[in-house]
C-alpha cells in the first residue's frame, strides 16, 4: 500500500507540473511581463488538498520560465521557481482556504516584482528613487495579479474539489461515501 501512496503521490505532482506549464502556455501573452494574470497561478491553492503538489508547482514553474517566449532570463528561472516553491510549500500548511491565496501573492509580488525590475527594466539611467518606485509597482502589479487569479479561479477551484469529492477521489482512489441523514 506504501508503494501506491507514493506513485499516487508522485502522479499528483507530475500531473500539476504538466498542467502549469500547459495553462502558462495555453495564456502566453498574460502570464509574462509586469502585468500578469498567470492563469496557472490559480493551481497554487492545490497544496491545500495535495500537499505533495508543491513540488509540481515549482517543476511546473521552472519549465515554463525556461521556455519564456523573450529567451532564457536566469535570475527569472531561479527566483521565480524560488517564489512558486516557497508559496507552494507555505500553502500547504495553511489551514484557512480565504486566507490561502496571501503567501502566492505576497511571495511571487515581492520576489517578481523585484526581478521584472532587475531582469526586465533597464535601470541603468534612472535614479533610486525611480528604479524604488519601478520596483514597488511591480511589485504591486504582479501581487494584483497574483490576488485576482489566485481568489477567482483557485479558491473556487479548492471548493468545486471538495464539494464534488474529486479531491477525496484523487488522493485516495476511492469515491466517497455520502454520509446517510439520521
Amino acid at each position: 500500500m506504501k508503494g501506491t501512496a507514493i506513485l499516487r503521490k508522485t502522479a499528483i505532482s507530475g500531473v500539476t507540473a504538466a498542467l502549469y506549464v500547459s495553462l502558462v502556455y495555453a495564456f502566453a501573452p498574460i502570464s509574462f511581463y509586469s502585468v500578469q494574470f498567470r492563469i496557472a497561478e490559480a493551481l497554487m491553492l492545490l497544496p491545500l488538498l495535495f500537499p505533495e503538489s508543491w513540488i509540481g508547482l515549482t517543476f511546473g514553474c521552472l519549465v515554463a520560465n525556461m521556455l519564456n517566449p523573450d529567451g532564457f532570463v536566469v535570475w527569472d528561472v531561479i527566483f521565480g521557481t524560488l517564489a512558486t516553491g516557497l508559496a507552494g510549500l507555505v500553502t500547504s500548511k495553511m489551514k484557512n482556504k480565504l486566507l490561502a491565496p496571501l503567501p502566492t501573492v505576497i511571495i511571487n509580488g515581492v520576489i517578481v516584482g523585484v526581478v521584472i525590475t532587475f531582469a526586465y527594466t533597464d535601470t541603468a539611467g534612472m535614479t533610486a528613487t525611480k528604479t524604488l518606485g519601478t520596483m514597488f509597482l511591480n511589485m504591486l502589479t504582479v501581487a494584483a495579479g497574483e490576488t485576482a487569479v489566485c481568489y477567482v479561479l483557485g479558491v473556487p477551484l479548492v471548493f468545486v474539489l471538495e464539494k464534488t469529492g474529486l479531491s477525496y477521489f484523487i488522493s485516495t482512489g476511492k469515491k466517497k461515501e455520502k454520509r446517510k441523514k439520521q
